[in-house]
């Protein structure tokens, strides 16, 4: 694992392709926003675009945390050091743009955004996916090899597996309209004979299933858990790797996990690639209780010699080798 990375640069990119470039010094109030209560304030101010309504509740967060503390040594310091962070994304909502390029590890990446708030999301997946290293992607498991990302998303890992040497990348993504994202990020990196992104769910049988979402670029939709009353819904065809193998003729080298609870009927529709193939597996391993024992425990029924180990960056994925 490669931890402590920084992203180098961010560049928002208007409508008209005018760059506005952030440097480190710019970006230093992003760095470490991983309390979710934190996370969470920030994600409403950028939301509701309003920052006066919503600061008051971040000094109320921080103030109770300084109030749980023994000691308030730092604590005007933490509270400064907040402010700025809430500050500095607010300016963000003030500039006109469309997408950004982030830059990490001496490699470029370009996103469309589809609105602006959805930024902060990705800066908070980038940093945990390229910068943090999540799922372990390192020279001799992608170079050359091919890739299935299982839960794409917005194509970060895809991109990222792509950009370390990865000969193809099966990027898998059932929401229509995160799917149409994946497939403009893709293509504006240049990757399309790379990065081929599948309109599909993987899981344990074939058949027709019911994906829930709250919001364009969700990225927690879920095929397994209860999303709430005002989740949307849309059908997605759901297939399995072996199947999916079987009819491209394929063999990955690297197969990554995320699909919000779905992770073990992913692994069961896997069980032949897995057998024959023992790729390495990248798995998310925090969306269920007991995940963490039970997808260890489904990948060692089916291959009994991996070994594992559980990366925590902040999530908890377990990586099989």
């Amino acid at each position: 694992m490669h931890m402590g990375r920084r992203i180098e640069f961010v560049a928002l990119i208007d409508s008209q392709g005018r760059t506005a470039v952030l440097d480190e010094k710019g970006m230093a109030p992003l760095a470490g926003c991983y309390s979710h209560e934190l996370r969470n304030i920030l994600q409403l101010i950028l939301g509701t675009g309003n920052f006066d309504s919503v600061y008051y509740l971040l000094e109320g967060w921080i103030q109770n945390q300084l109030n749980k503390r023994s000691s308030c040594k730092g604590g005007r310091r933490l509270l400064a050091v907040y402010r700025a962070k809430a500050r500095f994304l607010q300016k963000l909502l003030d500039l006109d743009f469309s997408a950004a390029e982030l830059r990490s590890r001496g490699m470029s990446f370009r996103f469309h955004l589809g609105k602006k708030e959805m930024l902060w999301f990705l800066l908070d997946l980038f940093e945990e996916i390229v910068e943090m290293n999540a799922y372990n992607v390192l020279p001799e498991n992608v170079n050359g090899n091919v890739v299935m990302d299982i839960g794409a998303h917005l194509g970060v890992f895809s991109l990222f597996a792509a950009k370390m040497g990865a000969k193809k990348v099966y990027a898998f993504e059932p929401v229509e309209s995160t799917y149409e994202m994946l497939g403009r990020n893709v293509e504006i990196n240049d990757l399309d004979d790379t990065i081929s992104p599948v309109n599909k769910a993987l899981g344990d049988k074939i058949e027709t299933g019911c994906v829930s979402y709250l919001f364009e670029g969700d990225w927690g939709a879920s095929l397994e858990l209860d999303m709430g009353t005002s989740a949307a819904q849309q059908e997605c065809e759901v297939t399995t790797v072996d199947e999916f193998v079987r009819i491209q003729g394929t063999s990955p080298h690297f197969i990554k996990i995320d699909a919000e609870g779905y992770e073990k009927k992913i692994i069961l529709g896997a069980e032949n690639t897995i057998r024959t193939s023992k790729p390495f597996l990248s798995i998310c391993a925090y969306h269920k209780k007991g995940d963490v024992e039970e997808l260890a425990k489904t990948v060692l029924s089916v291959r009994k010699d991996y070994k594992y180990q559980l990366l925590e960056t902040p999530s908890l994925v377990l990586y099989f080798c």
